[in-house]
């Protein structure tokens, strides 16, 4: 039985492909908002979890009305 290892991001990697500095990343981390593993010295985020992070705060363009 084989098992699908996922796929991560590092700190500086997540912090780069969301627009932000890594402290801002790494306060997340701390704050609980985005799962982490840790592997040794290492943090890494899976690409699944950002995902769902960037859905559950996805806000829809709302149009005003002229």
């Amino acid at each position: 039985m084989t098992t699908q290892i996922p796929q991560t991001l590092p700190i500086d990697a997540l912090a780069e492909r969301l627009g932000v500095s890594q402290w801002t990343v790494r306060t997340w981390l701390r704050q609980g908002r985005v799962p982490f593993v840790k592997i040794g010295r290492r943090v890494l985020v899976k690409t699944d979890d950002v995902e769902a992070l960037l859905a559950e705060n996805y806000k829809p363009a709302t149009r005003l009305a002229k």
